[in-house]
């Protein structure tokens, strides 16, 4: 018999809109092109391939591991994405969806070991299914998320002097895209306390085989540590091992801090800011090019799902296009949370086609992008109208429009002419958006001229 908990309501939210639709009818608008296939000898260990439309080359894949609070869910439930599993599905990305073991007939480390052979699984799998070895990505929400850092953090479980031909496959992948992950389980960033329901079965507790606090607090630090994928980032592995993976973190969040300092440790919230910003500095220590936390108005809206799935799936096929990504802004001045500020291509000179987007605009407002080759400090409020800038505008060089399309994505063409002179020169750039509508749900907290702004992004032409 399945245990039930009580869970925080954090906790609980996130559960229930993965477990609530088991055993119903639901219309995915993906169909798999192979369903159920078995990666491994466990009843549960079962995945969903959906092939990448038709192009040319293997395909890069994206690798979604389910919610559920470690004990509930189920694979190729895409609603809770807000559309982002079909946008990088779009973008010539396959798409793998998993099963994996369930807390609490299945502890730790069964789902994070489950979900290591999943990805050598799809390694195997890349002749026969055209796939990219080399460009995999995991991704997950809330303990889904967990568990797509764990596997992006662990060590490689290849061994190839395994009878079993899985094996001799790495488990590594190149990216993760956590939706409220937690990424550091020790008790000093996570603490069921009686504050929030002594006596209850945290998921956390269940997922580690624990029945109550007490035995909770008696566990091994080895085993919290060996549970939290910061720990491996930090000392679990060598440096070396996470230089390469980059990271985004999506957190709903009240306050744009972005550093781990300017945040309390929670008491139990294990979708808490906090958690992806330590993952996003832990990466970062060890030398990770891409690390990002995005923070902002990601609560599941009915029909829409997590909002931030543009700026998502731009990321990610930037990412497994191998492309490099430059400062993707993780502070927003003027706004409650953060907006995020992107590139779609390589900025080299002569690149006709290199544009810069912003996320979160309102659907079919007015934006501008302000160029250059000036920052200044990112406090000063030019106007006097509350709306905070990074660049000096005596400096400015240019200035763009940025209207907002229907995803709420603020695109600006920015085609880079072929001068040799223009290489390795830095500029500076900001987007200021426009609300036009102050009685709608915005992402910002406007001046009181319905103003907004981007953070500053700092890109060196190649």
């Amino acid at each position: 018999m399945t245990a039930i908990s009580i869970l925080p309501k954090s906790t609980l939210v996130s559960a229930i809109l993965c477990i609530a639709f088991a055993g119903i009818a639901r219309a995915q608008s993906l169909v798999p092109t192979v369903s159920n296939v078995a990666y491994g000898s466990h009843p549960l260990e079962t995945l969903d391939y959906y092939a990448a439309p038709s192009g040319s080359g293997p395909a890069p894949v994206l690798i979604e591991m389910h919610a559920g609070g470690w004990a509930g869910g189920f694979k190729s439930f895409f609603p809770l994405y807000g559309g982002l599993i079909e946008k990088a599905h779009s973008r010539g990305i396959a798409i793998v969806s998993i099963n994996y073991p369930l807390a609490p007939m299945d502890i730790f480390p069964a789902s994070p070991n489950s979900c290591r052979r999943a990805v050598q699984f799809v390694r195997s799998m890349a002749a026969t299914w055209n796939l990219d070895p080399n460009r995999i990505a995991t991704i997950g929400c809330s303990s889904g998320a967990h568990l797509a850092m764990w596997v992006g953090a662990a060590a490689d479980a290849q061994d190839l002097g395994s009878p079993d031909p899985v094996k001799h496959f790495s488990s590594r992948v190149q990216a993760v895209v956590s939706y409220e992950g937690p990424s550091d389980l020790t008790d000093d960033y996570y603490k069921y306390s009686s504050a929030v329901g002594h006596g209850f079965t945290s998921p956390v507790w269940q997922f580690a085989g624990c029945p109550n606090e007490p035995a909770w607090d008696a566990l091994p630090d080895t085993i919290k540590n060996n549970m939290s994928p910061r720990w491996h980032v930090l000392q679990g592995n060598p440096p070396a091992v996470n230089q390469s993976l980059r990271y985004l973190g999506i957190f709903k969040s009240v306050g744009a801090a972005n550093q781990s300092g300017q945040l309390p440790a929670p008491s139990a919230d294990i979708h808490d800011l906090l958690q992806g910003l330590l993952f996003r500095e832990a990466l970062e220590s060890v030398g990770s090019p891409e690390s990002t936390v995005w923070a902002g108005p990601n609560t599941y809206i009915p029909g829409v799902g997590l909002v931030a799935s543009e700026m998502a799936a731009d990321w990610l096929s930037t990412h497994l296009a191998s492309t490099p990504a430059y400062n993707y802004g993780d502070g927003t001045p003027g706004c409650f949370g953060t907006q995020f500020l992107g590139i779609n291509s390589v900025p080299f000179a002569g690149n006709s086609n290199f544009e810069l987007r912003s996320y979160n605009g309102w659907p079919g407002s007015l934006g501008i992008l302000l160029a250059s080759d000036s920052p200044i400090a990112p406090s000063t409020d030019t106007f006097g109208i509350g709306l905070l800038m990074t660049i000096d505008l005596s400096h400015t060089l240019l200035a763009l429009d940025m209207p907002v399309d229907a995803a709420g994505r603020g695109i600006a063409a920015l085609p880079l002419p072929r001068n040799a002179g223009l290489t390795g020169y830095t500029f500076y750039f900001q987007a200021l958006h426009v609300w036009t509508d102050p009685a709608i749900p915005q992402p910002c907290t406007p001046s009181p001229y319905l103003l907004s702004s981007t953070a500053g992004l700092a890109l060196t032409i190649q």
